[in-house]
């Protein structure tokens, strides 16, 4: 018959012992700090790799346009992690005039917007400027250069009442200093205060011309007697222009007095 005792291991085995599964502990305790810290900063990681604001797109649609507020001119589209979209228009001289604003409390992956209107558009404007601005990415913007076509027409000087003398007892000339730009076709015809033998007015011949640096805006008119060619009343001129991102048509109208 056998009989077993048990061994008791000397003092400083059983030290030893302990020491390892201390040892062994720690480890498997750094091990799990380690796999938890992994997580956490593949989770941070994560955050902070969030694509930054993107702008994809910004256009005016059509490229020129005449200063409507009406109308819708510009377009964009901005992916990334947005916060905000904001647009301004940058005048002559330097002024910055923001007046789009598109915003979300939380972040997004997109904002896009078309036929955005300027309220505020006007001849001076230069250019817009787009700025997005994202949750942890830096703010990113662009410049859209542009610039509103307009055509002038403008009635500088007082209107003058002639008349011909020398060849037609019966013509009548009506002429103004003019400011005249993008310009193709002009026409006019005058109106008296009050009718004469049945008439209230009649179209003339339109003409625009330049010496020594001046423009004079003509509108000449044969008349049936005299007593029309000296009469008063009211010139219109009407100036056309072809270009589509322009008015299409200006027209002017001035008061002239009687030929005594």
């Amino acid at each position: 018959m056998e009989m077993h005792f048990p061994v008791r291991l000397p003092l400083t085995s059983r030290i030893f012992a302990m020491a390892k599964m201390k040892v062994t502990c720690i480890i498997s305790l750094g091990f799990v700090s380690a796999v938890l810290l992994s997580g956490f900063s593949i989770k941070r990681s994560t955050l902070t790799l969030l694509p930054d604001a993107v702008i994809e797109r910004f256009e005016a649609i059509p490229d020129c346009i005449f200063p409507d507020p009406r109308r819708g001119v510009l377009s964009y589209r901005v992916t990334g992690d947005l916060t905000r979209v904001t647009i301004s228009a940058l005048h002559r001289g330097g002024r910055v005039r923001p007046f789009h604003t598109q915003a979300s409390r939380s972040p997004s992956p997109s904002f896009t917007a078309t036929n955005v209107v300027d309220p505020g558009a006007a001849p001076d404007v230069e250019g817009y400027r787009l700025v997005a601005t994202g949750a942890t990415g830096p703010e990113v913007r662009r410049d859209l250069p542009f610039r509103y076509r307009v055509a002038e027409f403008v009635l500088v000087s007082p209107v003058r009442h002639l008349r011909d003398t020398t060849d037609s007892t019966r013509y009548a000339r009506y002429e103004a200093e003019a400011r005249a730009f993008r310009v193709d076709s002009l026409s006019c015809s005058f109106r008296f205060d009050a009718p004469i033998g049945g008439e209230s007015g009649r179209a003339g011949h339109a003409s625009l011309g330049t010496a020594g640096g001046v423009t004079t805006a003509f509108c000449e008119v044969n008349w049936r007697n005299v007593r029309k060619a000296r009469a008063a009343g009211t010139v219109e001129w009407i100036a056309r222009v072809t270009d589509p991102c322009t008015q299409g048509r200006i027209t002017r109208s001035a008061r002239v007095n009687a030929i005594p």
